[in-house]
This record gives C-alpha cells, structure tokens and sequence, in this order.
C-alpha cells in the first residue's frame, strides 16, 4: 500500500511540477501546445522559415522511408503558411509534393474546381519559367489576343 501511494503521489508531483499544454476537453476537440484548441485538431507552435536542413515546422509527418512532410508559418511579413517535404535527417534534401495523385481536381482561390481541368486557379498566375511536359515538348505563357494563351514550343 506504501509503494501504491508514493506512486501516485510521484506521479501527481511530476504531472504538477511540469503541467502539460496539449489538451483532451470534453468538447472532443484536441490541442497541442495550447490549452483552448478551437477546432477539432488545434496544433499550435512558434513561427519558423521553411527548411531542408534543420527541423523548423510546427507539425511533421515522418515516414519509414524517410520522407518528411513539414507545416509552417511565418510570423512575419509575408505571413505565409508552407508545406515542404524534405529527409527527416536534414540532409538537405527534398522531394515532389503530390497532391490528389489518385486523380482529381486542384483549385487555388476556389472551393468549386472547373471540371474539366485538373489546376484551376480563381486570380492571377505568375509563372517565372517556361514550362515543359512528359511529351517531350515545351512551351510558355502570355497574354495575347485579349486572353491567357498557353503554347507548346514543339519537340525540344
């Protein structure tokens, strides 16, 4: 009975002396790092800049293969939120990102995707190279006629 009661007692001092901050409420909402998560999954942590050489996210997925997918946000002016996969050994590696790989449709700037595209994007495109395809051709895009125009340069 002795030992059962150090135990316990062990256990509330550790639990008191160094508290928690990830939270189970009865709402059934969950929080990591904060003690009032606000929706369903609330993962709260420092602002960072994405990296492929140190672990600087808030939240990681990590694989046995060794690929890791990584959550930020910036605190500063952009503000931005990224997503970055990397080595979780911080190699200085990094890898494709694929999103609905099963198929699809992507929006940026809308919850309703054409379908008949797989990327559509409500706003303005900034594309800062060519772009080429698995047919071997290449291509750019321009404005022209009054519209967005996308060509294909050929076979290169």
């Amino acid at each position: 009975m002795k030992k059962t009661s150090l135990l316990y007692s062990l256990i509330f001092l550790i639990n008191y002396t160094y508290g928690q901050t990830n939270m189970f409420p009865s709402s059934g909402s969950v929080g990591i790092g904060t003690t009032s998560p606000t929706s369903a999954l609330h993962i709260y942590g420092p602002q960072s800049f994405p990296s492929v050489i140190t672990n600087t996210g808030i939240f990681n997925i990590h694989s046995s293969s060794g690929v890791q997918l990584t959550f930020g946000a910036q605190s500063s002016y952009p503000y931005t939120s990224w997503v970055q996969t990397k080595d979780y050994t911080n190699a200085g590696n990094y890898y494709p990102l694929a999103l609905n790989p099963m198929g699809g449709n992507i929006g940026i700037g809308t919850t309703n995707p054409d379908a008949g595209a797989k990327l559509h994007v409500a706003g303005g495109v900034l594309a800062s190279a060519a772009f080429s395809s698995t047919s071997g051709s290449s291509g750019g895009i321009d404005y022209h006629g009054g519209g967005l125009r996308i060509f294909s340069m050929g076979a290169s």
